[in-house]
């Protein structure tokens, strides 16, 4: 499981679209579906510690906010081609410090390493990748989610367990 921000279907259709065009180079691009923004990543959880954990979405600040994605880059250990912003917004910094604090708070595992927010766009990328994204895209973020990763027979897809939407 993990807590994320998701696009809306427009924006996940438009970073598919890059992610497609960025795959052309190497890596396999992410469905458009899977497209999103983790906040953090809990890894398996007990499904009775699910309540406990959307309860923590909803106490999180709900006032909505926009992402300017404009970076491109890679992770090179981890292999992966990502967007993000090239400046994060003070509301995002604060949602990721209340959340990982209630996690903490809540006897949760958070990463000890500094937050980058980012969106994946590639697997198994090879090679660097770091400049300006060919279209500045502007993300309006509406809502938190909590996320289940399910194995399927076409591969791995994400599903929404709970979402708590922005005012």
């Amino acid at each position: 499981m993990f807590v994320a921000l998701v696009p809306s279907r427009a924006l996940q259709h438009a970073l598919g679209a890059l992610a497609r065009l960025l795959a052309e180079r190497g890596g396999r691009a992410v469905d458009d579906d899977n497209i999103h923004m983790t906040l953090a990543f809990l890894g398996d959880v007990a499904t009775t510690r699910i309540e406990t954990l959307t309860s923590m979405l909803g106490a999180l600040p709900r006032a909505r906010f926009a992402v300017t994605l404009d970076r491109l880059g890679a992770f090179g250990g981890a292999g992966v081609a990502w967007i993000g912003p090239g400046l994060m917004p003070a509301q995002l910094h604060e949602l990721h410090a209340v959340l990982a604090a209630a996690l903490q708070d809540g006897g949760f595992r958070v990463e000890e390493r500094p937050f980058h927010p980012h969106l994946t766009l590639v697997r198994k990328w090879r090679g660097a990748l770091a400049g300006d994204a060919p279209d500045v895209l502007e993300w309006p973020v509406d809502g938190v989610s909590l996320m289940m990763s399910e194995s399927t027979a076409s591969g791995v897809r994400y599903r929404a367990l709970a979402r708590v939407d922005f005012t």
